[in-house]
């Protein structure tokens, strides 16, 4: 597995997280830092990084299990960002944020709907730092 790069910036816990999720992660890790340094620091500092990381690792699993095209893949981090124009501040993003603690659904929630739930809240809860 490679070196995770650059360390420090993720915090000890942070890049022990990265580290546990596999080399896959640390290699996309990487690339995002050597490419997109500010973004990366964007996101950790909105506390989204490793589930926007984790989001990238399944759809490059998708991808290698699909096989066809991995040109499709996106190699950048996603944007959080806030922008002023006129005096007013815009948030620019496509990133991923946890599924809040409040979701409402229409009518009752189906099994499958509560499975999927309680399976993405878990998931999200490891990533803390």
């Amino acid at each position: 597995m490679e070196e995770l790069l650059n360390r420090e910036i993720y915090g000890s816990q942070g890049a022990q997280q990265i580290e546990a999720m596999g080399a896959l992660a640390v290699s996309i890790a990487n690339r995002w830092q050597q490419g997109w340094p500010e973004r990366v620091k964007s996101l950790i500092e909105a506390r989204i990084y490793l589930v926007n990381l984790d989001a990238q690792i399944e759809r490059e699993l998708e991808a290698r299990a699909g096989a066809v095209d991995l040109q499709s893949l996106t190699q950048e981090p996603p944007i959080w960002q806030l922008t002023k124009q006129s005096n007013v501040t815009f948030l620019d993003d496509n990133a991923i944020w946890p599924l809040p603690l409040f979701v409402t659904y229409q009518g009752s929630r189906t099994e499958e709907q509560m499975v999927i739930e309680t399976t993405l809240r878990r998931h999200q809860a490891a990533f803390t730092w």
